[in-house]
């Protein structure tokens, strides 16, 4: 992070201002150090986005797990937060999350849960699920010239993967060599009852193990889990010649309980293949994943979800969304 170039290019722009033009600043950043700066990020109104790449977390295997103590581990060790809604407190992940990063860990729990994360705020991730009902509205007022209307496939199906995992007594060799030192070993595949001959195991979960040893070969082994997987379907009953399937199969926190459910809002998500995009006058009443109406002038008014807002600009002030009807 280049403070000193930051502070130099800033200072440049307000002693060299041009009339009518007002300049806003943002800035992408995994928050290290961030503590060091903030007095001076807040006084010039920076609008932050936080990331999470880069960082990783070790994954492992679920099983009734609430969804805040999966957040909570996969937010340790940051400068930042998460807010996670209230109607969320006692659901559960059963599943599995592979060694990945903090960002792709995120992806799959929000996937599971059906939950919008919203990082447009720089002072932590908030979590919350979609609005059902229409709570704003863009017209002549708060809308920009040249909002256009951007097409996409229709896809007539979907076909979802769910995953189930358990463990089995069946053993696996994940590690055989001599090592003087300390040394992280990742799993392709989650295991359970590690154990280990010639060295010393100091830490370990279902994708890795962190072992350690004096120069004497090393054997580690673990115990695999099963992993079965079954397909759930949706078709739409009207379109019976070019059909677009969409599949889905990565998704391994979704599992036979919440499977039906996720399947119901893929499905319904991609049914609406029209997006209006454009600039608009974001006030405060308006988030990422609200439910809103627009005035498009040439086609009429358009409902629709917030999909994307661009993290350049802040709350109050122009920007960029995109709202998927």
């Amino acid at each position: 992070l280049n403070m000193d170039l930051i502070k130099k290019t800033i200072s440049y722009l307000e002693e060299n201002r041009i009339e009518g033009l007002d300049f806003t600043y943002r800035m992408t950043t995994n928050a290290f150090f961030l503590d060091l700066y903030m007095d001076f990020l807040v006084e010039k109104g920076f609008n932050l986005l936080i990331s999470l790449d880069g960082n990783e977390y070790h994954g492992g295997i679920c099983s009734a797990v609430k969804v805040d103590t999966v957040l909570q581990e996969i937010f340790a060790g940051e400068d930042f937060g998460y807010k996670l809604d209230e109607s969320y407190k006692d659901v559960t992940l059963t599943g599995y999350i592979s060694y990945t990063s903090k960002r792709n860990a995120l992806v799959q729990v929000a996937f599971a849960i059906g939950a919008i994360v919203d990082t447009s705020y720089g002072d932590c991730v908030r979590i919350y699920p979609q609005p059902q009902e229409v709570t704003g509205t863009f017209d002549n007022s708060n809308t920009f010239d040249g909002l256009t209307l951007e097409h996409s496939d229709i896809v007539t199906g979907i076909r979802l993967t769910v995953h189930s995992y358990a463990e089995t007594d069946e053993e696996e060799e994940l590690y055989k060599e001599a090592l003087n030192g300390t040394a992280e070993i990742v799993f392709s595949e989650p295991h359970h009852s590690l154990s280990i001959l010639g060295g010393a195991l100091e830490e370990s979960g279902a994708n890795y193990a962190i072992i350690t040893g004096t120069g004497a070969v090393i054997t580690l082994t673990g115990k695999k889990y099963g992993h079965s997987t079954s397909q759930l379907s949706k078709d739409n009953p009207d379109i019976i010649y070019n059909k677009n399937i969409k599949e889905v199969t990565d998704a391994t926190l979704i599992n036979p309980e919440n499977g039906p459910a996720a399947l119901e809002r893929i499905y319904e998500y991609y049914q609406r293949a029209e997006s209006v995009v454009g600039d608009v006058l974001l006030e405060e009443d308006k988030q990422l994943g609200q439910k809103v109406q627009i005035d498009t002038g040439y086609d009429g008014i358009r409902t629709g979800v917030i999909e994307s807002i661009d993290p350049s600009f802040a709350t109050g002030i122009r920007a960029r969304i995109s709202i998927h009807e």
